[in-house]
């Protein structure tokens, strides 16, 4: 047998090195999960850099900062090619596990926040409570189906192929990380739904000057424009309201959140709300005013 081994032809030493040989059943398990979970991290990657390259990454919170961002999407790009490759099974699904604990931990920060979107899939929206799920079931598959270790193609000539796929991809991430890295915020028109708020957390909370203001205790939040003749007919009534009920127990804060492009001249008559801004770097596209009720960052309320 171990003769027969040795005169391996040229062709089966490549299937071997690819992984493609006649597995037990204790290996076919291994290797679908390998399969599925690296095509879902490449779905994953692929998706975060089309947001990269077309919007631009949000910087929502320190979770998503740009170079995170970046990072994140590499190592989905290398490791999810790694899997599909089978090399050094029993590390590769360690590391496997730690990758998906990983991810189902910042899934359940984001649920646990009432984050409609666990940012997951780029532009693709998915509940964080799903991708929760998904992640865990990842866990559960990988410590269910393990490696046998009976093929380790370690060869010089058997690594040749995996390491000019892996070369391609840094051909092709490194360019994609610099361009995104490097070039300066994108303005892009975001259409906001304010009725589709109540019962999570403010959407655009991260993108407001005082979020920390607006993420504790009981606020009324109106969203305004220097230009909107409507805003200016009705923002005096709410000063009045917030004035007349200032230092009541249980009252809301008023906070007045100016929309871009903003004034050129402050407010100088609002002492009695807090003045914000939502973030310049979009378009935001809504009908103002609109009135929001927040209690500690989610909306119990949303009027237009």
């Amino acid at each position: 047998m171990s003769h027969a081994h040795a005169d391996l032809s040229d062709d089966n030493k490549s299937r071997v090195a690819w992984g493609i040989v006649k597995l037990r059943p204790v290996d076919l398990g291994d290797r679908a999960v390998r399969v599925i979970l690296g095509l879902l991290l490449l779905c994953a990657g692929v998706l975060k850099a089309h947001e990269g390259l077309t919007v631009g990454f949000a910087e929502r919170d320190v979770l998503d900062g740009k170079w995170i961002s970046i990072l994140v999407v590499e190592f989905e790009w290398f490791f999810g090619l790694w899997l599909l490759l089978g090399y050094h099974r029993r590390a590769t699904r360690f590391v496997a596990i730690l990758c998906f604990l990983g991810f189902a931990l910042v899934s359940l920060y984001r649920g646990v926040n009432h984050e409609r979107s666990c940012h997951c899939f780029g532009l693709v929206g998915l509940s964080p409570w799903l991708s929760f799920t998904i992640d865990v079931t990842a866990v559960a598959l990988l410590v269910t189906f393990r490696p046998s270790g009976t093929i380790s193609p370690t060869n010089q000539s058997g690594l040749s192929r995996p390491l000019f796929v892996l070369t391609l991809g840094l051909w092709v991430g490194i360019p994609w990380a610099v361009t995104v890295g490097t070039r300066g915020p994108i303005v892009t028109r975001i259409v906001l739904d304010p009725q589709s708020w109540v019962g999570a957390r403010l959407t655009i909370l991260d993108a407001i000057d005082i979020k920390e203001d607006l993420s504790r205790g009981l606020w009324t939040v109106v969203l305004h424009r220097h230009d909107c003749r409507k805003c200016q007919t009705l923002l005096p009534g709410y000063l009045e309201r917030a004035k007349a009920s200032s230092g009541r127990p249980g009252a809301s804060r008023l906070a007045l959140v100016e929309l871009p492009p903003f004034s050129a001249v402050p407010m100088t008559d609002a002492a009695a709300a807090s003045i914000g801004r939502l973030s310049a770097s979009k378009t935001w596209l809504v009908e103002t005013p609109v009135e929001i009720t927040l209690v500690d960052g989610i909306v119990s309320s949303s009027l237009v």
